[in-house]
């Protein structure tokens, strides 16, 4: 059937092989936990399916939405799909001695909370709305804000430590984006935002830009539900 064909690719017709290469897989970052835990389920599955049992017949069959399940789990890590094309977008960027008006009105055309600060064409730094909103606070006893006056500089002093990207290539998959964001978070460096360029070295054009707001969407694009 085209679901013991999808097992057998996977690794192994013994239930104990094809687990300890998942486990392996799982080791080495090329599949997550939770993909991991619903191969075991599967392998168990198939044992049922494949051992005879009363006059020959499996103890279970498949359904079609668990045959479709299936493949769409193992296409998640044979194939994962890539950074790029998928968050592909224009990225607008700001300079330090740029007027703090444009990027906040970047923000707000283009819905997203990251800006990149730039210098010379090179990444060096990230404004973020949670940045805005802090050098917002201390100027309400002012009462008034001259907008015209605040430079980009002048907000970036209000980050708390500094604010955590990555450069990262357009040729990363997004398992390498959801492992990236999760191991620097074990390791207290959370990132903010992955920049993308063509191969994730500075001076290069940004291609596109993924948050740590879109990790429910990279999940659910690696089958991870």
């Amino acid at each position: 059937s085209s679901f013991d064909q999808n097992t057998q690719t996977c690794g192994s017709n013994e239930f104990d092989g094809f687990v300890k290469l998942a486990i392996a897989a799982e080791r080495a970052g090329k599949i997550r936990r939770e993909q991991l835990n619903e191969m075991r389920r599967f392998a168990e599955l198939r044992n049922l399916m494949v051992h005879d049992w009363q006059v020959n017949e499996p103890a279970v069959e498949p359904s079609e939405r668990l045959v479709e399940r299936l493949e769409r789990l193992y296409a998640s890590f044979t194939n994962p799909p890539k950074v790029f094309p998928e968050f592909k977008m224009v990225v607008g960027t700001c300079t330090p001695d740029d007027e703090i008006r444009i990027p906040i009105s970047l923000m707000r055309d283009g819905s997203y909370s990251q800006v990149p600060v730039l210098n010379e064409g090179k990444v060096i730094d990230l404004l973020t709305a949670e940045t805005v909103t802090r050098w917002l606070a201390s100027e309400i006893p002012n009462q008034l804000i001259d907008l015209p006056s605040i430079k980009v500089r002048d907000v970036l002093k209000h980050r708390v430590g500094k604010e955590g990207f990555r450069l990262i290539s357009r040729s990363f998959t997004l398992l390498d984006v959801a492992n990236l964001f999760e191991s620097q978070k074990t390791l207290g460096q959370e990132i903010d935002a992955l920049i993308i360029t063509e191969s994730g070295k500075d001076g290069q054009n940004i291609l596109g830009l993924v948050t740590v707001y879109d990790m429910p969407s990279i999940l659910k694009l690696l089958g991870v539900e």
